[in-house]
């Protein structure tokens, strides 16, 4: 009987650490394929309760140029190398700046240039069309005339009143009426700052101060309107 009895605690000590090993083994593989499949087995698995997913955030629609308009629709130029800038304005608003961008284009770059600003400069004669393009195809023109005065018009070149004037102030006086007659008495002298024509540039050359004509000055019809200069 004492056999039996120590023979049933043994068992018992035996089953009881088999079930704690059991136990164990389970709770550090609870996430395994083994114990998930047990756990299927006896409904321990919980059914997990989804989250309320927010509504996705939709992306606007790319917005592309229904239209385009230029600052200006003609530039007028009577001198070589002088410029106008022009400026495309693309619509609607909402248009992404990279799809605000344009190509610039000149039908005649022999009479006016375009760079990929909008700054056009004059080159010579005649007339050309300055188009700005949108990347998807829309366009907007600007013409361009170009009418540049005959340089002879706009009179004497510095030059050739700093010759008269240095013979002026060695007394030549067919040197004072040529000058007159070129110039006029009542022409105005620009950078002398007691000096405001012509006739009080001939009278200060004549009492010895040298001046220098550094420019001859006209206006947009090539009339000479003044002369600028300054002391040697």
């Amino acid at each position: 009987m004492d056999f039996l009895k120590r023979r049933k605690s043994i068992l018992f000590v035996i089953g009881a650490i088999a079930v704690l090993i059991g136990v164990w083994w389970i709770y550090a593989n609870w996430e395994s394929d083994a114990v998930l499949k047990v756990r299927n087995m006896l409904g321990l698995v919980p059914v997990d309760i989804p989250k309320q997913i927010d509504e996705p955030t939709i992306a606007p629609d790319l917005v592309l140029p229904d239209s385009i308009s230029l600052n200006k629709t003609v530039l007028t130029f009577n001198k070589a190398n002088a410029y106008g800038q022009l400026t495309a304005i693309v619509f609607p608003p909402e248009v992404l700046e990279e799809n605000k961008k344009v190509i610039w284009q000149s039908s005649n770059e022999a009479v006016a240039k375009v760079d990929t600003t909008g700054l056009v400069t004059a080159v010579a004669n005649g007339q050309a069309v300055i188009t700005a393009f949108t990347g998807n195809g829309l366009s907007d023109a600007c013409s361009v005339q170009v009418k540049i005065v005959n340089s002879s018009a706009t009179g004497p070149t510095p030059a050739q009143i700093n010759n008269l004037l240095n013979k002026i102030a060695n007394s030549d006086d067919k040197a004072t009426d040529d000058l007159r007659k070129v110039l006029g008495n009542g022409l105005r002298v620009e950078g002398a700052a007691n000096i405001s024509n012509v006739q009080q540039l001939i009278t200060d050359v004549s009492n010895g101060t040298r001046y220098k004509v550094s420019r001859v000055n006209t206006n947009d019809a090539g009339k000479l309107v003044s002369i600028t200069v300054s002391k040697q």
